[in-house]
């Protein structure tokens, strides 16, 4: 049970380290074409860091669950 405990907040904690990335990407200021792209990759990379951490914590939860019945 700590395992899946653990594994739950290193999960939440990957995603709140995404959504930080992608504050951290709003406030860029563009002034070109390649501000743009690295603006548009950041946002990118930070969604999926936070989508990945969240799965992670969604996946734990589900078999704990699994393991109570």
């Amino acid at each position: 049970m700590f395992y899946k405990l653990l594994a739950i907040l290193i999960g939440l904690a990957i995603a709140a380290l995404g959504f930080w990335f992608v504050r951290g990407a709003l406030g860029y200021f563009i002034e070109s074409v390649v501000d743009l792209i690295i603006y548009f990759i950041h946002n990118l990379a930070s969604i999926f860091i936070f989508v990945i951490g969240f799965i992670t914590a969604l996946i734990t939860v589900g078999e704990a669950m699994e393991k109570k019945r």
